[in-house]
């Protein structure tokens, strides 16, 4: 399989009619019950941003192959990925905080989780996976971490394997921890992956996309309150004047663009890269 050594980018938008039928998908509550719930109408949002496709690079999960994912929550990706590829295929979830895991006992005998960070992968997972898959962490790690875990994602991917990370950012003048993303493929390419690869996915949010717009809307808003305290906090730290009062017109300025007449979608960014095979 040849492919191109180039950075490749791609967008795609999801129309208000083809989310139809989609119910609301929330980003964080405080009950744990409700956030579970939550986060699997959120996976169903993304999936259907993403074109109802779990795995965006050119790879076969053949028997006996590896995949991990980072940031797992209650494993709700890995879980649908693993009714899709062969039961021989071992799979792996981590993440800090195991309260979302599902029992054991009610597991496919090849998927396990593990209380782990990405920033310390286990050293005998050094060339161990074919696919890692990491999504919505943007919040939950620093600048600097994100090289940390790229280095450690390269390290535990065999040569020829892939990363795919997936964030959400709306802003295209984001403030100081969004605007990572601008600095994203450069840190993937200085952890040493190759095949670069960018893709931008929108979904519907605001009046203008009647019931389904108004869904998004409500996304959007919640997740902002939601993360209002980190968000204070860092703007506070780079030097924002205005935190609370600046974070607070913030969210309001995007309420009440959500009801003019912009066309507002959520956009997503993903990107993938390889591990080179020498």
């Amino acid at each position: 399989m040849t492919l191109s050594l180039e950075t490749q980018t791609s967008v795609h938008v999801v129309s208000p009619q083809s989310m139809e039928g989609e119910t609301n998908a929330c980003f964080v509550t405080s009950d744990e019950g409700e956030r579970e719930r939550e986060r699997t109408l959120q996976h169903n949002l993304l999936l259907k941003a993403t074109r109802e496709r779990q795995i965006h690079i050119p790879i076969k999960l053949d028997e006996g192959g590896a995949i991990l994912e980072s940031g797992t929550g209650s494993g709700i990706w890995l879980l649908d990925l693993a009714k899709t590829i062969p039961d021989t295929s071992e799979i792996i979830g981590i993440d800090i905080a195991p309260n979302l895991f599902p029992q054991p006992s009610t597991l496919p005998l090849n998927v396990k989780f593990h209380v782990q960070s990405v920033l310390t992968l286990s050293p005998e997972w050094t060339n161990k996976f074919d696919f890692v898959h990491q999504r919505l962490l943007v919040l939950g790690l620093r600048e600097a971490e994100w090289k940390i875990a790229l280095s450690e994602i390269y390290r535990v991917l065999k040569p020829g394997g892939w990363v795919q990370l997936v964030e959400i950012n709306n802003s295209e003048e984001s403030g100081p921890m969004l605007a990572m993303f601008s600095k994203w493929q450069k840190y993937v390419k200085e952890a040493g992956f190759s095949d670069i690869r960018l893709t931008w996915h929108y979904s519907p949010a605001g009046k203008w996309a009647g019931q389904e717009g108004l869904k998004g809307k409500k996304n959007i808003l919640e997740f902002m309150r939601a993360v209002r305290e980190q968000m204070v906090k860092a703007r506070l730290e780079f030097g924002f004047a205005a935190g609370e009062s600046g974070f607070d017109k913030l969210i309001e300025d995007v309420e009440q663009e959500f009801d003019s007449h912009y066309e507002t979608r959520t956009r997503y960014v993903m990107i993938c890269g390889r591990k080179p095979i020498h």
